[in-house]
């Protein structure tokens, strides 16, 4: 039976934080990106997969670095599987041909590149592949999958919501409800579908079918702090299993135990420690000592952002006074310059006395 590998949403390139030395024209977080690539191309060999399927996102940018396109060709070409890439959202330019970061990939002979229509294609069970378009998604994949009625499983790029779904993701242009899925069912034969996009990874269980969304390989920021993971289809189930790489971690004090353990979950641990404003420098000074003792590779100690935004406002509104005052100091002093005054009185003194009323010393 055949088994197919699925992950989704690597988003290889040169990030720019923690970004660190560019060697060859790849940087430290791209080399992390396709170390995190090549474990999950190792977990999928250790499953026998023939088939290993990217939802799209296989880049962060279309206009990405020849050099890392290269290190990808190289990683696809020493994959014991046949590689399947659909065109995410961060990959493309516009819906023309070839007008993505992608195309370059499918001069490896066990890389098939999915752009533009939807295409069915046999792994061993009917598989339709839709890649993502500059166009409402729940649209174009229901129309994909009505198109196609007799395939196993459906993969594509857009994120899956459902009721728990924040309002502000709910029908954006990128994504499907799970509700538009079980409309389909009745139109299908397909009862897996595998979603990219979306960088928490969830399942559900539609009536008799599945679906599931990947979740991201490897996470982008502090944003982002999902777990990563590899999808396994043997022809029966669909397992999950833990992809190494890099993570965000971000805690509420500087927990040298929190941080050692997070650091034991990831190949790389990027630590965002979040403190009150009075206790970040002494934490700063720790930070050292911990990047030793945890094995964390970045610890940063940054003061709340309501208290940031506390003293943002309250050094505005004391620019603002100052400023007032200026004002009033300036009108002042202009009025007294230009005043009328019989040739006894020293101009000077009087505008000194003056400010000094303003200043409340008199």
């Amino acid at each position: 039976m055949t088994r197919i590998a699925v992950v989704a949403d690597c988003h290889i390139g040169n990030h720019r934080q923690y970004g660190a030395e560019v060697v060859a024209g790849i940087n430290y977080r791209c080399r992390l990106a396709l170390e995190a690539l090549r474990n999950a191309l190792l977990i999928a060999d250790d499953h026998k997969c023939e088939h290993v399927v990217v939802c799209g996102d296989l880049f962060d940018s279309s206009k990405v670095e020849p050099q890392v396109v290269f290190a990808l060709m190289t990683l696809f070409s020493e994959s014991n599987a046949r590689v399947h890439v659909l065109c995410g959202n961060h990959d493309i330019n516009s819906n023309a041909p070839a007008d993505n970061a992608l195309s370059a990939l499918a001069f490896v002979p066990n890389v098939t590149v999915y752009e533009g229509s939807p295409r069915v294609v046999d792994l061993g069970v009917k598989c339709l592949f839709v890649p993502y378009k500059n166009e409402q998604g729940r649209d174009y994949i229901a129309r994909a999958v009505r198109g196609s009625p007799d395939v196993a499983a459906v993969f594509f790029h857009a994120g899956v919501s459902d009721t728990n779904t924040p309002a502000f993701l709910k029908n954006t242009q990128d994504s499907i409800d799970v509700d538009d899925i079980e409309a389909l069912l009745g139109e299908t034969s397909a009862r897996l579908f595998f979603a990219g996009n979306w960088h928490t990874t969830r399942s559900w269980r539609v009536k008799d079918a599945r679906v599931y969304q990947c979740g991201t390989l490897v996470p982008t920021g502090y944003d982002d702090q999902a777990a990563a993971f590899v999808h396994v289809y043997d022809g029966r189930t669909v397992t999950k299993h833990n992809a190494p790489g890099p993570r965000f971690w971000s805690f509420d004090k500087l927990d040298a135990k929190a941080i050692a353990d997070a650091a034991l979950k990831s190949t790389c641990a990027f630590v965002r420690c979040t403190l009150p404003l009075a206790e970040v420098q002494s934490a700063k000074d720790l930070v050292e000592g911990l990047l030793l003792s945890t094995g964390a590779s970045v610890i940063e100690v940054v003061p709340s952002k309501r208290e940031v935004s506390e003293q943002r406002e309250a050094a505005l509104v004391d620019a603002a006074r100052v400023a007032r005052e200026d004002e009033v100091r300036n009108a002042v002093a202009a009025y007294v310059h230009n005043m009328p005054l019989t040739a006894s009185v020293d101009r000077a003194a009087l505008l000194s006395l003056v400010m000094d009323a303003l200043d409340g010393k008199t």
